[in-house]
């Protein structure tokens, strides 16, 4: 349980692992913070590669300019829910890793991501459901990937959908795509 709830707040927590004032973490982890033109996650997306990934349709849900969602709905009810998110955090994964600890339930594997300077997953297989979290980073940015999934759940095909997730922002982001 302590799992699925850490995977729920990583992106509060990362974002006050700057070091900075309060004003400098939400300016650093808040994509509509700054004056920047704000930039979703879901630009770097192919869905249907994650759709073959997950076995599942998807619906993508991108919000508006100015309030950016990067979220794939099943288009079963009951199915897996993947989001995306970002931060820019200099120190990098390792540094907020360690702030974070390491979940004591779930398992956490460092699968590999082309290119990618670091990655992590979170995979917690409850009785009723299915939490994993996969955290890829690209220089100063991390982006973060959270899928649910109630029982019954293919855990297998769920791992698989937030991999090609996490493969393809880190590929975008490679590019060139993510914040300025």
């Amino acid at each position: 349980m302590r799992a699925r709830a850490a995977l729920l707040v990583v992106p509060l927590l990362l974002a006050g692992c700057g070091g900075g004032d309060e004003q400098d973490a939400a300016s650093s982890s808040s994509p509509s913070a700054s004056a920047a033109p704000v930039w979703n996650p879901c630009d770097g997306l192919d869905v249907a590669g994650i759709e073959g990934a997950l076995g599942a349709r998807l619906t993508q849900e991108a919000g508006s300019a100015d309030a950016p969602r990067c979220t794939l709905l099943p288009a079963v009810e009951g199915g897996a829910v993947v989001d995306a998110n970002y931060l820019v955090f200099p120190a990098g994964l390792d540094a907020a890793w360690k702030q974070m600890g390491a979940p004591d339930d779930g398992s956490v594997t460092e699968p590999e991501i082309p290119g990618a300077d670091a990655a992590r997953m979170v995979a917690d297989a409850g009785t009723e459901v299915l939490a994993v979290t996969g955290f890829v980073q690209d220089g100063e940015l991390v982006q973060v990937v959270n899928a649910a999934d109630p029982a019954p759940y293919d855990e297998r095909a769920v791992t698989a959908a937030v991999r090609e997730t996490m493969q393809q922002l880190s590929a975008h982001a490679q590019a060139g795509g993510g914040p300025s």
